[in-house]
């Protein structure tokens, strides 16, 4: 009984030594550091990210903004970004930015909606595109106008494969650049009965 408890200490002792062993070599290398920092450090909000999701909440739209995000990630791919997840109701809001810089990278606006449901009838969405734009009120009543026109006009795709316009799967998508420089972008994604209707932008400026 003696000699066993001696042969499963060694064997333990012999795999933390394997183990630290491992952890040290993969500090070493450039790859392993960046996996290192990825999983172990968390993501520190700058203080022009909080202020941008403080006046988020100004917008009608994102009125129920909670400025707690739910969760916070690091974004595996260059160059280092960092994310927020937010909840405002039922939309949930996405926030991306350089980790060095602080830049935005992207704003995501989604909530899951019943299969038929108008496309983007969101109260609030004109007044959004206008202050993430700085274009005036009535050209973005303009855009949110014809995007059920323009979503209908897009072709479903599933895993990059054409999908049945009636079908229970897929996604469709409308994208506009517009001359300010913002880029928006419009999907529809079918999960079975409903349907996850997401709002992005990218080069935006809030006003």
């Amino acid at each position: 009984m003696r000699l066993r408890s001696v042969v499963e200490w060694v064997g333990t002792a012999a795999f933390g030594i394997l183990a630290a062993i491992a952890w040290i070599t993969l500090s070493q290398s450039p790859i392993g550091r960046a996996l290192i920092t990825h999983v172990t450090k968390p993501v520190e909000r700058p203080a022009n990210v909080d202020a941008f999701v403080a006046n988020l909440k100004t917008a009608p739209l994102l009125s129920e903004l909670q400025t707690n995000p739910t969760s916070c990630s690091h974004v595996p791919k260059a160059p280092p970004r960092d994310r927020c997840n937010y909840r405002a109701g039922d939309f949930t809001v996405f926030v991306a930015w350089r980790r060095q810089s602080g830049r935005f990278t992207g704003l995501s606006i989604q909530r899951t909606e019943p299969q038929g449901s108008p496309s983007f009838a969101w109260t609030g969405l004109a007044d959004m595109l206008s202050r993430l734009c700085a274009i005036d009120v009535a050209q973005a009543e303009n855009i949110v106008r014809d995007i059920p026109d323009r979503l209908s006009r897009a072709r479903w795709l599933d895993r990059g494969e054409p999908a049945a316009p009636e079908g229970n799967t897929g996604w469709r998508s409308t994208h506009l650049t517009l001359d300010a420089g913002c880029v928006l972008d419009f999907a529809e994604g079918r999960t079975g009965r409903d349907v996850q209707a997401r709002f992005s932008a990218r080069r935006f400026q809030m006003n």
